[in-house]
Parts: C-alpha cells; structure tokens; sequence
C-alpha cells in the first residue's frame, strides 16, 4: 500500500463512526465526511466530486457557492454519475478535533494548496479530473463536470488494454490510462502504470520516460523529507536534499526551489554561516528570478543585521 492509500484508508478509519445511513439515503445529497460518500459511491458505482472550500471567509469561495452550489440544478445534474463531498475549512480552523484531522488528511492526500479546488476520483480514491470557481451558470458548471467522466472511461479503458499488450504497446496504453494532473499528483496515484512505461519503453518512444522519472524522484524525495523531518534529522535531510540536486541535475528556479528547502532545515539548524552560503548559490542560479530576489532580500537583511551589530558599543 502506498503512502496515499494509507492516507484515504487512515480518513475511512477516522469516518467509519459518523453517520453512514447517509449512504443508504437519496441520491441528491451533501456529504461532509469522506467514509459515507465512499460507501454510496461504491453502492452505486459512482464516482466522486470532493470540493475543498472556505465558504465563509474566501469571496471566490462565497460567490462558487451562491452562484453555483446552492443551485438546485447543480446537484440534480451531477448526482446520477457522482456522489458529493464538500469540505469546509473555516479561517480559524474550527472544527471538532476528529474532523479537522480528516479534512487535513484529505487535504495534504490530493495537495491541496487552494481554495475552491474541485477534484473527481474514482470510490479507491484515485483523481481523474480537477477543476476550481469558474463564471458559468451552474447548469454549464454540471456538465463540464459530467463531461470529465469521458476522462474516466478513457482512463479504464487504456488500463484494461495494458494488461494484455506488451512492450512499447503496452507503453502507450498505460500512458493513456494516467490522468493529466497537475504537479506530481499523477506520481502518487498512478505510480504503477509510470513505473510501467519506464520499464516497457527503453527508447522513450512515448516521450514520456523523462517526465515520469522525474516526477516519481520528486515524490520520494518529498516522501523521505517528511520522514526525516518527523524524526528531526535535519543532517540527514540536507544530505537527502544535495543527492537530489545532483541526481536530478537540476537547474534554473528548480535548483533554486531545492536550495531554499535546504536553507529551511539550515535556518532551524541555527547554521547562519551554512545559510548564507545557500542564499549565494540561490542568487548565483538566476539573480532576477522571484527566488533569486527573495534571496537577496535576506541577504541583505542579514548583511544590515550583521553591520548593525557591529555598531553597538
């Protein structure tokens, strides 16, 4: 089981005790926790749509939900394919204890970074679509939603032909059956059928090969990060971090992304000296950059420090 299967397991383990009768009920419903919408979805064959929010405190997240969620179409069109989950995540986080820990959960399972974010998956929990607040009417905002289904069927029917292809067919199959999803979310729900082009595509006849072994190195880098930095082996991680850099041959605001991670673990190492030395090589990457300013900044921030303490008799 990966790390991500875990985690949608953990949140079903942390749901089971709600109020599953949900399941059982009319299909025109809201679900606000992930276990009973899970169970409909599996009673039904649907699939979901999970809409991470903060209604009360974000405008685009207000005006998403007046003008399109609180339609009464919307739900009517969406509920014969999909079962729907929204999860609300109040400024001050208030939730019962239970509940904040799933909507974290959930939120850190599909890298949530925004709010609206609108994610359809599958009843395991695998995205094949994902959209955000879009100024249509709430009957256009359905079907774009509907037609995301034909993403889906393609998905299930590439899969289906991998298993019995071969070789660099089978290649292609499986490069049809991976969603195109932002970022390295592909990586962490589809690891097996990238694993499985890199293997039946020797000559990267797919065009795929490189971007695939990038993303895969990224999530386990981002994996072993998490682990290091629950144990507080903040050497370990540095080290973790100067392999990636090399292994990958990163260059441009990628390099300059992973030496501001390793300035991070610096700074809360109190490595001043180590710190500073990171800022010059982020600068030295790309001065004009947005990572090459902000580094500069703090440069400078230090370099004024550093002088003012000087000055004090």
């Amino acid at each position: 089981m990966n790390r991500f299967s875990y985690i949608l397991s953990t949140v079903l383990l942390f749901t089971l005790s709600g109020d599953v009768s949900q399941a059982q009920g009319e299909a025109a419903q809201w679900h606000t926790r992930y276990a009973p919408a899970v169970a409909q979805a599996k009673a039904e064959k649907k699939s979901l749509i999970l809409i991470f929010t903060g209604s009360e405190w974000i405008e685009i997240c207000k005006t998403f939900e007046t003008d399109i969620l609180q339609q009464a179409d919307f739900l009517t069109q969406v509920s014969p394919k999909y079962v729907v989950l929204k999860l609300e995540y109040p400024k001050d986080n208030r939730l019962p204890a239970e509940l904040a820990k799933e909507y974290q959960l959930l939120k850190d399972a599909y890298r949530v970074r925004g709010f609206p974010t609108v994610i359809m998956t599958d009843a395991e929990g695998r995205p094949f679509g994902m959209n955000g607040y879009q100024p249509v009417s709430s009957d256009q905002y359905a079907k774009v939603l509907l037609a995301m289904l034909k993403g889906r069927e393609i998905r299930d029917n590439a899969a289906a032909k991998a298993e019995t292809a071969t070789g660099v067919e089978k290649a292609i199959a499986l490069v049809e059956s991976i969603p195109d999803l932002p970022g390295t979310l592909g990586a962490r729900y589809y690891r097996a059928a990238m694993e499985g082009v890199i293997t039946n595509d020797p000559k990267n006849q797919t065009g795929k090969v490189p971007s695939y072994k990038k993303q895969l190195a990224d999530v386990d880098y981002s994996s072993q990060m998490q682990k290091l930095a629950v144990d507080v082996q903040y050497g370990k991680m540095i080290e973790l971090t100067d392999a990636y850099i090399r292994d990958q041959n990163l260059k441009g605001e990628l390099l300059q992304k992973a030496l501001l991670n390793k300035l991070d673990i610096q700074q809360k190492q109190q490595n001043t000296a180590g710190a500073v030395q990171t800022l010059l090589e982020v600068v030295a990457v790309e001065p004009n950059s947005h990572f090459g300013k902000s580094a500069q900044k703090m440069l400078d921030s230090l370099r004024a420090a550093k002088i003012e303490e000087e000055l004090k008799p």
